[in-house]
């Protein structure tokens, strides 16, 4: 079987992409390059060093998983998200630290109302920002919605105003166990 075709069985089409960013994108090159060059130390010291070997394996496959969740796995998980959420098509939609766009996009597709709101930190996903969010709403020819800068912790809008508040990896982002109270 070709390898374009081997991609296309196992990721489906148009599976894997960078449109949405990589988080965490300093630890997932930090453990990738830790894992391989722990792994491939310790192999020169085989067989006093498995327990090296299996850390450092370990260390790998948790940036690869990472890297895996970022361009794969969120794209659908997105859908199980706001399911969870229980978002129907007409309500009005909150995202909270919409990043580039994930759960947002995917809502307004849902043929929700949605309003997103984020302060754009690039230590917490890759090229994080307004234009990306914008381009990543014309790549998926998304209806436009409203986007604010804003902080999840004061956020500027009335109590009740939304049907549904979504958010995915965010609170952990918030320095402090005050911030995120």
């Amino acid at each position: 079987m070709k390898m374009s075709k081997m991609k296309s069985t196992f990721l489906g089409r148009n599976d894997m992409t960078f449109r949405y960013g990589i988080d965490a994108p300093f630890w997932v090159g930090a453990l990738i390059v830790a894992g391989f060059v722990f792994s491939l130390i310790s192999i020169t010291g085989l067989p006093q060093s498995i327990g090296d070997l299996i850390f450092g394996l370990f260390l790998l496959c948790m940036g690869l998983w990472m890297f895996f969740y970022s361009t794969v796995i969120k794209i659908k998980h997105r859908y199980v998200i706001l399911r969870l959420a229980e978002v129907q098509a007409g309500e009005e939609v909150l995202d909270v630290g919409t990043e580039r766009g994930l759960l947002a996009i995917a809502a307004t597709k849902l043929g929700c109302n949605v309003t997103a709101i984020d302060h754009w930190s690039q230590w917490d996903i890759s090229s994080n920002g307004r234009e990306a969010f914008f381009k990543n709403v014309e790549i998926e020819k998304a209806p436009l919605m409203e986007l604010i800068d804003g902080d999840a912790r004061e956020l500027p809008f009335a109590d009740e105003r939304f049907d549904a508040v979504v958010s995915n990896f965010v609170i952990h982002n918030i320095k402090g166990a005050k911030g995120r109270e």
